[in-house]
């Protein structure tokens, strides 16, 4: 839902996809970075898009104690499974619901 929507967006295939790709990798990064000396709870970066979704597909609590902090690890955030699902479908909502918005808005009056 994410690439038809941000599409719908941009305009342009190859920007979605390119934004779709570099998000995770240096997107989040760079936005994480600040959210880490924002005062208040830890883990403000734990609730970006891409890294709830790293925390949505690894479930720490299911591996043996000896492999939880390589999991842990891996998957970067310290949200539970169903919060990481919750905070990524919020996400893809609100994208898919700009997508849906600016689709309608741009094809109203076309017949």
């Amino acid at each position: 839902m994410l690439c038809p929507a941000l599409v719908a967006m941009l305009r342009g295939r190859v920007v979605a996809v390119l934004l779709l790709v570099l998000w995770p990798l240096l997107g989040e990064c760079l936005a994480g970075a600040p959210l880490k000396r924002v005062p208040g709870p830890d883990g403000v970066s734990d609730w970006t898009p891409f890294a709830a979704g790293r925390a949505m597909l690894t479930d720490a609590s299911a591996c043996s104690s000896d492999d939880r902090p390589f999991a842990q690890a891996l998957a970067g955030p310290h949200l539970s499974t169903p919060v990481a699902a919750a905070v990524f479908s919020a996400y893809a909502a609100a994208v898919t619901a700009a997508g849906l918005w600016a689709y309608c808005r741009r094809n109203t009056g076309r017949g």
